[in-house]
This record gives structure tokens, C-alpha cells and sequence, in this order.
């Protein structure tokens, strides 16, 4: 009896941040981009073919329809991913961001009044820095720092993570960085295009800033109030902390996974697990839809 498994596997996906799966010229006919497309997923599934292997797209959203509706067409089997969060920004001040919040949960302005106020009066000071190789190697330890308090994965940075998010973004990459008492506590990355913003990543020193609101402010207020002034439109958030980032005005945005396997014997085995895991999924996390 052959073993049955999703591997090998050929995967298209972004590894970080948010975006489509394939790039066209801006000025590209819908029609064109469509069959474009096209001939790419036919190269892609012939690869996975020659190789045995079966493909998997993730982090599907709802607004690549073509995408979702040619996947489909071919027989994917399709099942929920973890959602990711945005905020659309609808104000002109970052005092029409709190008072928007405060409109559903009142609760919420005097709350960010206070963490804005704690961090004040602990003494932190939050502001856009450049990075030095004074600096480099503290603020890629409190990243580290970060991930292991939430996370037992693998760190997937490399050293060299701000040097390089410098040479390719340039001005467009934005690091905040949190002092306290001569010492950096707190770093943030926020990557901008256009009118749109990705929070890329986070590092506090947990132990030096207890109870003073740190990860707030350089997680969220400072960049926000910053995305404002830069007139982003929306700035995206990543998954996870569903009821800290929804409370602060992201909106939870659908995912979804496409798989298809060349294993004809497995394919009906397939067929159940992503039935069950799509209901399984839609059930642990309608608790979002209702934050």
C-alpha cells in the first residue's frame, strides 16, 4: 500500500509580507493578465508533473478571483488559511483614528490615552531612526527576542535582516525604534508602496519595558500615526492577535489554501482531509467575525 502524503510538494507563495501570486505590467489588459496567467499555472503544474510533486498556492484572498476561479476550474482542492488584518485608513489625524474606534467601542479612547500616556511617563521615547552598526545588532536581538516569547519555529531572518531591507526599500522602509533609559527596548519595520504599507516585523525587550505599553506604541499608534501622515491608505498587519488588532481597527482578511496532488490513489483520502480541516478552520476562528 503506497504511503499516503502531501509530499513533495511544489509551493507558490510569498514566504513574507502581502501581495498577489503574479506581477504584471500595471498597464496589462485584464484579458492579457488572465491568460498570462494561464500559461503560467500550466508551466507550473507540467514542473510539478516531471518532478512527482504536488502544487500548493497560499494565502489566497478573495480579491484574486481569476486566480481562485482558475484553481478551482482545475480541480484544486481549496480549504481556509489563517487570516491576515488590515486597516483601512479613513482619517486625516490620528485623533480621527482614536475617536473612529471609540464610535464602536467606546471603551477604546480612553484605553489607547492611557498606554500612550504610561509609555510617555515611563520615560520611552519613540521616534524613525537609521540604522548604524552601532545599533544593527540590538535591534536584530530584540526581533529574535520577540519571536521566541510567541513562537517555537524557527527565527527566519538573517543577520543582515535591516541592512538588506535598506538596500531595496531605501526611504520606503521606515524602522521605529524605542529607547528607555539609554536603551533601545523596542524596534518596529513598516515597508511602504504607493498607498499602501506592510508591518514587517517587531522586537521588544519584555523584561525592560513591563507595564509601560511599549509594543503598543511601536506596534501600532506611532506607525499608524506616521502611515497617516504619509497618506497611506491601507497598512497591512499580518495574522495573529485577532482580538488585540481587530479592537485597534484592522479588518480580518480571508485566506485560503489550493492543493493539488498527482497522486490519484491518495486523491480521494485528499478530498475528505480538506473537507474536515475547511469546516474545522471555519469553526476555530468564527470567533473573529464576531470581535
Amino acid at each position: 500500500m503506497k504511503k499516503i502524503t502531501f509530499l513533495p510538494s511544489s509551493i507558490y507563495n510569498r514566504q513574507r509580507g502581502h501581495g498577489t501570486h503574479f506581477v504584471f505590467r500595471p498597464n496589462l489588459e485584464n484579458d492579457q493578465a488572465i491568460s498570462l496567467q494561464e500559461i503560467l499555472i500550466d508551466e507550473i503544474e507540467k514542473i510539478a508533473k516531471d518532478k512527482g510533486a504536488s502544487v500548493s498556492f497560499l494565502n489566497v484572498t478573495l480579491n484574486q478571483k481569476a486566480l481562485m476561479n482558475s484553481l478551482r476550474k482545475r480541480g484544486y482542492y481549496v480549504t481556509n488559511d489563517l487570516p491576515s488584518n488590515f486597516i483601512d485608513v479613513k482619517w486625516s489625524s490620528f485623533e480621527g483614528y482614536k475617536k473612529y474606534l471609540s464610535e464602536k467601542r467606546p471603551y477604546m479612547n480612553k484605553s489607547i490615552r492611557h498606554e500612550l500616556n504610561r509609555n510617555r511617563k515611563s520615560g520611552v521615547v519613540i521616534k524613525e531612526e537609521q540604522i548604524t552598526a552601532k545599533n544593527e545588532k540590538r535591534l536584530f536581538e530584540l526581533l529574535k527576542m520577540n519571536h521566541f516569547k510567541h513562537n517555537v519555529s524557527k527565527f527566519p531572518l538573517k543577520e543582515n535582516y535591516f541592512k538588506k531591507i535598506k538596500e531595496i526599500f531605501g526611504k520606503n522602509a521606515i524602522i521605529y525604534i524605542a529607547e528607555k533609559d539609554g536603551t533601545i527596548i523596542g524596534v518596529s519595520t513598516i515597508l511602504k508602496k504607493g498607498k499602501e504599507a506592510f508591518f514587517s516585523s517587531v522586537g521588544i525587550d519584555h523584561e525592560r519595558s513591563k507595564k509601560d505599553f511599549t509594543f503598543f506604541n511601536i506596534g501600532y499608534y506611532e506607525p499608524i500615526r506616521q502611515m497617516i501622515q504619509y497618506n497611506i491608505k491601507r497598512i497591512y498587519f499580518g495574522r495573529g492577535l485577532y482580538n488585540t488588532k481587530i479592537k485597534r481597527g484592522c479588518i480580518a482578511e480571508d485566506m485560503f489554501i489550493f492543493y493539488k496532488t498527482q497522486n490519484k490513489f491518495s486523491a480521494p483520502f485528499v478530498k475528505m482531509w480538506f473537507y474536515f480541516h475547511k469546516k474545522w478552520m471555519s469553526y476555530k476562528f468564527s470567533y473573529v467575525k464576531k470581535i
